[in-house]
């Protein structure tokens, strides 16, 4: 087995095993996990190259890496599209359209 690249210890990783389980240690390797479990459940695969992240209680979701960034519409966002807030009132927010628009 090859050693882990990564551990994070002192946690709260929730395993998504259908029963709810967490665990207070990860250790995994090319993405992939390759323990589980306490600290000594988990030294056997720790090298002198594992990166160690010392959790410090906090909850770790493994597999979740979508961070649902949309870079292609924010740039949208920032080159067309027009803050019309602040008028208060409908005629006013209207104006500020056309004027945008013109």
């Amino acid at each position: 087995m090859p050693r882990a690249s990564l551990a994070l210890v002192n946690g709260r990783i929730h395993t998504l095993d259908g029963a709810g389980s967490t665990v207070a240690c990860l250790a995994a390797h090319d993405g992939r996990i390759v323990a589980l479990g306490g600290r000594g459940d988990i030294e056997h695969a720790l090298g002198a190259g594992t990166r160690i992240v010392d959790l410090g209680g906090q909850a770790a979701i493994p597999g979740i890496v979508d961070s649902h960034c949309h870079p292609d519409s924010y740039a949208i966002r920032l080159t067309k599209w027009r803050d019309l807030s602040g008028g208060g009132h409908l005629a006013r927010g209207v104006a500020r359209g056309r004027s945008a628009a013109a």
